[in-house]
């Protein structure tokens, strides 16, 4: 395989324009290399929902318009999106092409003759992006505490989660809050991660919205893609500037995903998640990759972060480029 360019552009938001995205895709790629994305295309759910009701199959399609005619395009899932699957349209986005919607929670998938292993979502619950879902959550939540609390009193030790209530329990709930449930239930996205312990893939790119635990990795550019940058109030945490009074900064990736990097031979890494973790470091034999998010520190720093990776096809020579409210970093490693 000849060259192959990443231009990774970190979770959009609603932030995105077309003209923003085609400027630096013309000015870093070549037909056929690869545009991707990292996960939470817009905001708050409820856009994607009026856009499936609608019938738009890619509400993305705003912002990449004709794009896929030149580059492959990977749209990875985050926390905040829905799959169009719940709206009987996912027939019609496998065929949009050069657009690659990896809607499962895990899959694996050869394109241009590289092999891409995508682990989606976050372990974070999503379940109050309007009043009705976080009520519908809240209620479900008590019924699932009931269940945890008979079923521990007979030795069961395992995590109960929706889908393993009785359908009795879930129906009422499914007429009461009508499609709001639906995706609380149905979302595959909160979970412990537990079942990828020694799982084995054969791809050498791992696509994850949450990056990997990178305590004792080495950073190469940037910042650590895993640090969240926040502070502490009466509410909970909230993402904050880095000198803000009180902020903190904690390693927030998830130890599953890092423990399945390391069991494998992945050695490219590319997340988003945490938007003010722009940066790039090197953990085990993969190159981890996280471009930042416009949203991260938008007020002040009204830039649009990326990275661009460029390899060669046994992926052991990496050329990259990073550029984020922080500057712009550039250099060559050798994994």
């Amino acid at each position: 395989m000849k060259t192959v360019r990443f231009l990774v552009i970190g979770d959009p938001e609603g932030r995105l324009r077309y003209p923003s995205v085609k400027k630096l895709a013309e000015r870093y790629l070549k037909r056929g290399d690869f545009l991707i994305f990292t996960g939470d295309w817009f905001s708050n759910p409820l856009t994607e929902y009026y856009a499936f009701k609608r019938g738009e199959a890619f509400p993305e399609k705003k912002t990449l318009w004709d794009l896929n005619e030149k580059y492959k395009i990977i749209l990875i899932y985050g926390n905040k999106d829905l799959q169009s699957r719940f709206f009987g349209l996912d027939g019609k986005r496998s065929r949009e092409k050069n657009i690659f919607c990896v809607e499962d929670f895990y899959g694996e998938k050869k394109i241009r003759g590289l092999d891409f292993c995508w682990l989606n979502g976050s372990n974070v619950v999503e379940g109050g992006f309007c009043k009705r879902s976080g009520e519908a959550m809240k209620e479900a939540e008590k019924i699932l505490k009931r269940y945890e609390r008979r079923l521990r009193r007979s030795g069961y030790k395992r995590r109960i989660r929706l889908k393993d209530l009785p359908e009795e329990e879930l129906k009422p709930l499914r007429e009461k809050y009508g499609w709001v449930f639906r995706v609380v239930e149905e979302y595959p996205y909160a979970t412990d991660y537990s079942w990828l312990k020694g799982k084995r893939s054969d791809a050498r790119v791992l696509l994850s919205h949450s990056p990997p635990l990178l305590e004792g990795a080495e950073v190469v550019a940037g910042s650590f893609p895993d640090v969240a940058v926040f502070r502490e109030e009466g509410t909970g945490i909230r993402p904050c500037f880095p000198d803000e009074k009180g902020a903190k900064k904690k390693h927030v990736g998830l130890k599953p995903v890092s423990d399945f990097v390391k069991e494998n031979d992945f050695r490219l890494v590319i997340c988003g998640h945490i938007h003010e973790g722009s940066g790039i470091a090197l953990y085990e034999n993969a190159l981890v990759v996280n471009p930042g998010s416009k949203r991260a520190y938008i007020n002040e720093r009204k830039v649009l972060p990326f990275s661009l990776i460029e390899t060669d096809g046994e992926l052991s020579v990496f050329r990259y480029l990073i550029y984020n409210w922080d500057g712009r970093f550039e250099g060559k490693i050798e994994i």
